[in-house]
């Protein structure tokens, strides 16, 4: 049996132990302040305070920063549930941000909207042994006056530069058996700023400056000389651990195939505590049984997000929807990554994981031109799916170009043309302002790579019709971005309709709104959004629109409308309604569609799919009878929805056509069909005119 972790016990620790237990000094004593003086060196601080775990750490530290009832502390919902415990235990609240997908970490982008007056502490959990972007966190910390809490109980050893876990605020430490290193069961507080460093001795020895005089409520929590032996052996063997940890991972980051592997962003030390996988397709609890019947162990942290445990939903009152986080708990798989193993360990665990997977030795190169927005996306996703290897990424602001290249470690360019020429891409995503996808598609397509262009396809008519020819008269293959095709409740919608569900379709209502995003510049609401709904009706009805009327309104955006409705007739007799604007302040996306049975809704935003009842057809087809009854409100039902990222489904679905040769599913076509629509509601709005199309 591969073990998932294994503690290293060598002769020095046994050694230390006895020496400790001769000395009749069990208790905090000497070698308690050893150990705090050599871990406050290897972190690069000036006070280590040696508790009696992680948990205790965590608590003792919050405490010394006063942090107590009314307060609020920003926190990781994915971890283990005592980061957030040890904020309750104060009296204070968890605030649960986003994590990362690439890094499991917290999102810095989401922490700053979190902090209210309430806010007093940021506590970043520097998971599975690589940091949090501590160098954003402590901006904000700074802007907003609060202090920081690194839980590091994963990261011993782990650097953002030169400056390693525990040296960026107030650090706390586990030493757990599992951990990289171990002192039997233990913590450890780390900080420079001295007040806090004696705040946090008193507080683990209750209350207590002076033998028996206690100034304030403190607790129990040190650690003995017994621990600290085992511990202080331990630490001398940090570098060695690490660096075998090290290298495992690089074993397999080059062996693995099938799952999304973990990413160490330039500049950051990982020293992967555990080797996290993400399994695709729902497969995750299938690998784990077949790991199992291998013998080989592995661990799923976590099953749950912490804002969705029970006692936190049922007693707390939490009810929160963290899409990346709830996502990684279906997902994660941690494989043994311990020093312990040995080189036929490694190519057994390996192998198990490419049989399961049933995965190519070989990966389709891909790439991304554009970065600032949705490229981005796709420059992870391509780093999480089976059947891609990102290559390189290319954007105009180099500064953008660089910070997404190291977040995945690979080559940043602001010359497309140099990254099609140095990398060679199988696929390229092209994801830059509207008014370039043709020249910069056809340059892809010339330089020998299939090419996915973000919606809309092109500017004009013209110019995707000419794109279109190009990948034909090439033998390329082109496929355009309608992400909303790819949504677990889209789909589902399509199965139910296709199934004859809902009888004859009457009318489908999609309305998208939301705030305005001030990067788009180069087109209008409708060009930019409209495209998503109108390729979505041609998709679940099956039909062609066949004119269009429009009104428009101009209230934000300086140079295009930024509203608009819209009515839509298809050749099956069904209409169509848009509701699209910039203006909203709540964000929007839903599809109604409405026919003989009742009316299903889908809501893209929460991948969830719901059918209304008419409670006058009962389940017969509708007739001449049941039009003279009317309708009448029946059962609302619920569908359950396997949920999955769209664009995870849209590239995989792209790679495979590649793979596969065969068609993509969303064609040249398909994306000149939706923009031609856009442009006719757009001239429609400004002439006031029914436009056919």
């Amino acid at each position: 049996m591969i073990s998932i972790a294994k503690p290293l016990i060598g002769d020095e620790e046994k050694q230390a132990v006895l020496e400790v237990l001769d000395s009749g000094m069990l208790a905090q004593g000497p070698r308690v302040k050893a150990f705090e003086e050599a871990f406050a060196a290897m972190c690069g601080v000036q006070h280590a305070i040696a508790t009696s775990s992680g948990t205790t750490a965590l608590h003792v530290a919050l405490l010394a920063h006063d942090v107590g009832p009314g307060d609020e502390v920003i926190t990781s919902p994915f971890t283990f549930i005592a980061s957030a415990n040890s904020i309750l235990f104060t009296g204070a609240r968890p605030v649960f941000v986003d994590i990362d997908s690439a890094t499991f970490n917290l999102d810095p982008a989401q922490v700053e909207a979190a902090v209210t007056p309430r806010t007093k502490a940021i506590l970043p959990v520097h998971l599975f042994g690589l940091m949090a972007d501590m160098e954003v966190i402590q901006a904000i910390a700074d802007r907003h006056g609060l202090c920081i809490i690194e839980d590091a109980c994963q990261s011993h050893g782990a650097a953002l530069h030169d400056k390693r876990a525990g040296a960026w605020g107030t650090g706390t430490f586990s030493l757990y058996p599992t951990k990289n290193i171990t002192s039997a069961e233990g913590g450890m507080i780390t900080t420079d700023d001295a007040r806090i460093a004696e705040d946090c001795r008193v507080i683990r020895q209750h209350g207590m400056r002076r033998r028996y005089y206690h100034d304030e409520l403190g607790f129990n929590f040190r650690m003995t000389d017994v621990h600290a032996a085992i511990g202080l052996a331990q630490l001398h063997k940090l570098e060695q651990f690490n660096a075998a940890r090290i290298a495992n991972a690089r074993y397999f980051d080059a062996n693995l195939r099938g799952v999304g592997i973990p990413v160490t962003p330039e500049g950051y030390t990982h020293v992967f505590h555990q080797y996290t996988i993400r399994v695709p397709d729902g497969r995750r609890d299938a690998l784990a049984e077949h790991l199992k019947a291998n013998e080989i162990g592995f661990g799923v942290y976590y099953p749950v997000a912490i804002h969705q445990q029970t006692y936190y939903t049922q007693q707390l009152g939490y009810d929160q929807h963290l899409p990346e986080a709830e996502r990684a708990t279906g997902e994660v798989l941690s494989l043994p990554i311990h020093p312990a193993l040995s080189q036929a360990d490694l190519e057994a665990i390996v192998a198990a994981v490419n049989t399961f997977m049933g995965c190519m030795s070989e990966h389709l190169k891909a790439a991304v031109i554009g970065v600032g927005a949705m490229g981005q996306h796709h420059a992870r996703v391509y780093t999480e799916i089976a059947q891609t290897k990102l290559v390189g990424v290319a954007d105009a602001d180099a500064q953008t170009g660089q910070r997404i290249a190291a977040k995945y470690g690979v080559p940043a360019y602001t010359d497309y043309r140099e990254l099609l020429e140095r990398e060679q891409p199988d696929v390229v995503t092209v994801a830059v302002p509207t008014g370039y996808h043709r020249e910069v598609a056809e340059t892809a397509m010339l330089a020998g790579a299939d090419v996915l262009v973000e919606k809309p396809i092109a500017a004009t008519v013209e110019e995707a019709q000419t794109l279109i020819d190009y990948a034909e008269a090439l033998g390329r293959r082109l496929m355009v971005g309608h992400i909303v095709r790819f949504s677990p409740a889209i789909q589902a919608l399509k199965e139910h309709l296709a199934g004859g569900e809902l009888g004859k379709i009457f009318q489908i209502v999609c309305r998208r709104v939301g705030p305005f995003p001030p990067r788009v510049r180069d087109v209008g609401v409708v060009v930019d959004l409209a495209p998503h709904d109108l390729d979505v009706m041609r998709f679940i009805s099956g039909a062609e629109p066949v004119r269009v009327f429009a009104e428009t309104e101009q209230r934000i955006h300086t140079e295009h409308e930024d509203l608009v409705t819209a009515l839509l007739r298809f050749d099956n007799e069904m209409t169509g309604v848009l509701d699209i604007n910039w203006l909203t302040p709540q964000k929007v996306r839903e599809v109604a569609v409405l026919g003989e049975q009742g009316v299903f809704r889908a809501d893209d935003l929460m991948q969830d799919l719901f059918f209304y009842e008419n409670a006058e057809v009962g389940g017969s087809a509708w007739n001449h009878l049941s039009i003279l009854k009317g309708v009448r409100e029946g059962r609302m039902v619920r569908y359950p929805i396997q949920r999955y990222e769209p664009l995870r489904a849209e590239l995989e679905a792209f790679a495979s056509a590649v793979l596969n040769d065969t068609p993509v599913p969303v064609s040249g076509d398909d994306g000149l069909a939706a923009l031609r629509l856009a442009l006719a509601i757009v001239e429609s709005g400004k002439t006031q005119r029914v436009i056919e199309v």
